[in-house]
Formats: C-alpha cells, structure tokens, sequence
C-alpha cells in the first residue's frame, strides 16, 4: 500500500504534539485525504470532542497518534469497540520490501525501512530514518524511534520501546514493554519489562 495514494476522510485521535505532527505528515503524504479533525480526552473543546464520547463516523480512517504504544493499542481497541475503522499511514519514500495493509494500523514516517518478511504487529510506530531487517518480528504497539536499527531476525515483544540511535543486533530477543534506551547496543536478551543502556547495553531498571 502506498498512502501517497490514499484519499477519503481522516480523523486523528490524540491533540498533543504527535498528533499535531502526524497530521503534519498527513497533509505531506496525502493532500488529497479531507482531515475532518482531532478527537480527544484531555482537550476536547479545542477539538470535535472526546474520545470516550465519540462515535464513530462510516466511511472515515481513524488515526491513532499516542507515542505510548499501550496508549495507542487501548485506543484503537475502544474505538473499534464502537465500529470505527483504524488505518495505517505509510510514508510515500520509506523502502519496503512489502507493501502495508490498512489492518495492520502502522505508522510509518520519513525515510524509514523495512525489509522482506518483517512481521509488524497493529498500531506499530516507525519514525524518520528508522531501518527493520530481514525476518524480523515486531509485537503490537511496538514504537520504534528514529534511526534505530533492528538487525535481522530480531524480536520485539508487545509495547517494546526503541530510542533514537539504538542497534539491535541480529537474533536478539526483548521481551514485551521493555525499553531500549537512546544509543544502546543490544547484544543480548532483554527480558519483560526491562530497562537497558548503554554500549553494550545492560538493565538500569525492572
């Protein structure tokens, strides 16, 4: 899928800075889409409304723009609870080596890349110049930030959080809601919940 080919509606959920940014991106890889505008909890009256008192509107992709992978993933659940259909937003110039399905509800921005038989879970981020090798399977919510690299057949767990300029080696496991903290090397398992950093990286928090 190419979304620099998408059109119809949109409506991002999230007013904070990301979503202000997504839609940013949006107008960027799709001016022909029509944003019909944000819904949100926290600032409803600068917005359509609430997330929780929203219904859905047919016809309409929904976006979810939380950086907070569990966020994102109790979001896209609720809304979809009610009948709304959440989409994926792929940039137009980031290498794929497969195309991504609405379904899949991916985020994928700038000049990002994912390479052949990469298993992407739903409401996954993938920021600017981040690069996914061959093989490599990605949990729901994951959120991979810009310039990380993920080596061939890695795994990433549910809600794993990767920062900017971290390189997972090739093979290496991390187990759901770990976090990966910025510039880390890591060269080994990464259990549940962990916290590592560092070059190599070692685990700073449970």
């Amino acid at each position: 899928m190419s979304s620099s080919a998408s059109a119809g509606k949109v409506i991002i959920a999230c007013y904070g800075a990301f979503g202000r940014e997504l839609l940013g991106w949006l107008r960027a890889y799709e001016p022909a889409t029509e944003f019909l505008g944000f819904i949100d909890d926290v600032h409803p009256q600068d917005c359509l409304g609430s997330i929780a008192d929203h219904q859905p509107l047919p016809g309409v992709r929904y976006l979810v723009a939380n950086g907070n992978g569990n966020n994102r993933l109790q979001i896209a659940g609720w809304l979809e609870s009610r009948g709304a259909r959440l989409g994926s937003l792929v940039s137009p110039v980031a290498t794929l080596a497969a195309p991504i399905g609405e379904e899949q509800q991916v985020l994928l921005l700038g000049r990002a890349s994912v390479s052949v038989n990469v298993q992407l879970g739903r409401q996954v981020l993938v920021q600017e110049m981040a690069i996914i090798g061959h093989d490599v399977c990605v949990g729901d919510g994951c959120t991979i930030s810009s310039l990380a690299f993920v080596g061939g057949r890695a795994t990433l767990g549910a809600r794993v959080n990767v920062y900017p300029h971290v390189t997972v080696l090739p093979g290496v496991e991390v187990g759901e809601g770990a976090t990966l903290g910025a510039g880390s090397v890591v060269t080994r398992r990464v259990e549940a919940g962990q916290t590592v950093f560092g070059v190599p990286a070692k685990v700073i928090a449970v």
